[in-house]
């Protein structure tokens, strides 16, 4: 079981004074700036790498996000608490959050718009066309009704219907990646 510490970040396309937000190479980003971390704090890392190999990386609100234009957004992040004490309070835009504010987030604007299976609408629509032309040919229709059936199965590998690989809610999230949720270590 992972200990991590749900960090809230505002993700901006510009910076405090209206220039653009620039990663280290002169690129424009979104994310906040971590040059203000130690070495100490990175262990010789990437602040980037700490957040999506040992936590659980950026989670965008998909309701409202920088995708729709929007000048800035939300994200939250699972990082260990190590991390999190270092950028919180260090880092503009970084705030520390509840497992409560945490699950909100994610139900409602990250999650919210993730349908539990992925359809394959031409697989489907090719296994109906061919139904159709099988029976104005008058052909026996029972072994394209069993793959239309197995199409219809989200767990049968037949194309047509999938489930869906990803976590489709906070709880469901924290299971598969076996999280503990904590608060940042005092000291």
């Amino acid at each position: 079981m992972k200990d991590l510490v749900p960090i809230k970040v505002t993700l901006r396309r510009t910076n405090a004074d209206g220039s653009p937000r620039l990663d280290q190479h002169g690129r424009p980003t979104v994310y906040p700036s971590f040059r203000d971390l130690s070495d100490t704090d990175l262990k010789g890392r990437k602040p980037h790498d700490i957040i999506n190999e040992d936590g659980i990386g950026f989670m965008i609100n998909k309701a409202e996000n920088l995708g729709t234009g929007a000048a800035y957004g939300e994200a939250i992040a699972l990082v260990p608490p190590a991390f999190a004490k270092a950028v919180v309070g260090t880092v503009d835009s970084c705030e520390a959050c509840t497992d409560a504010q945490c699950r909100a987030f994610l139900d409602t604007k990250h999650f919210a718009h993730t349908e539990m299976e992925k359809r394959d609408a031409g697989a489907l629509e090719s296994l109906n066309a061919e139904r159709s032309l099988r029976q104005a040919r008058g052909e026996d229709l029972t072994a394209i009704d069993a793959r239309i059936d197995n199409a219809l199965n989200p767990d049968h590998p037949e194309p047509g219907i999938r489930r869906r690989n990803g976590a489709a809610n906070y709880a469901e999230l924290k299971s598969r990646h076996k999280v503990r949720v904590v608060k940042i270590p005092n000291g």
